[in-house]
Formats: structure tokens, sequence, C-alpha cells
């Protein structure tokens, strides 16, 4: 896992949605996400301190959307083992594919949520991302650089 990564951006037609992912210890990683309207208004901001994922995690996720980018026919949903406050549902049915975040309010008292849809072209970002952080591919990839031009990975 590399230790320093950028945020990931996603716009959708309601909402801007940050991750950022960053190695704590040899076990687990540090994770941040935030949600805002297009007023730059947040509505949500979760993970650490509140959640951290473990290592597995991340093969665990990037395994499923390679899975989603070849299958037509894909559902699977990722829950991280201790992260309560967000899983993500990955579908593919009759070649669209689409993917969707929820992101829990308070999942120990009810399912409340707020869930962002990702188009396939954000999923491929997303894929490129994880990729970068489990050390598959470096900031030198070309396709790293681009989505850096492009204001989809933000920072380091």
């Amino acid at each position: 896992m590399n230790k320093k990564l950028p945020y990931i951006y996603f716009k959708t037609k309601s909402f801007h949605v940050y991750l950022r992912l960053w190695k704590l210890d040899d076990e687990w990683i540090g994770v941040s996400y935030s949600v805002r309207t297009y007023n730059s208004e947040e509505i949500y901001q979760g993970g650490s301190p509140l959640s951290d994922w473990y290592h597995d995690d991340l093969t665990v996720l990037l395994n499923g959307i390679d899975e989603l980018m070849i299958t037509d026919e894909y559902a699977n949903t990722f829950e991280p083992l201790d992260d309560p406050y967000l899983d993500i549902v990955l579908k593919s049915k009759y070649g669209k594919k689409y993917l969707r975040i929820n992101f829990y309010w308070d999942p120990t008292e009810s399912r409340d949520h707020l869930s962002v849809y990702l188009n396939s072209k954000q999923i491929e970002n997303l894929n490129m991302y994880l990729s970068l952080a489990t050390g598959k591919i470096t900031k030198d990839n070309d396709q790293i650089k681009i989505l850096y031009d492009q204001g989809i990975l933000q920072g380091d």
C-alpha cells in the first residue's frame, strides 16, 4: 500500500464525492470520505478516525471491480470489516454496470443512508485509484497522470 495517496473526486448529477485512503500501519488503512452538494455544503463526512479498513479490504474491492468490468451479469456488496458507515454495491446486468456507495448516518440506530451512483467511467477511475493504492501501478502511470490532469485525483 502506498503511504501517501491523493483524494479521488467523483462528480454526479447531485453531489461531489471525495475519497482518500492512506496507510496507517501494516494492518490498517485510514479512510476519509465526504459528500457535498453543488453549493459546497457538506452533507456527509465519514472515515478515520471513525473507521479504518484492513489492507485486505482494498484487494477484495479491487477484485470485485475487476470482476464487474468483465462480467455481464454480476452482483456483489462490499462491506469493509470495520466500517459500518459505508458499503459499496457492484452490479452488472445486461451489460449495464454501476457502482452504488451507501453512506450511513448511524448504522447502530437505523439504516438511513445517502446513496451515490458512479457511472462506468467513474468505476474505471476508482479501479485505477485502487490499483495505485495497492501498489499495482505507480504515480508515473500515464492513466494516473491523466486523472491528475483532469482533477479527478487531487493532492498527494
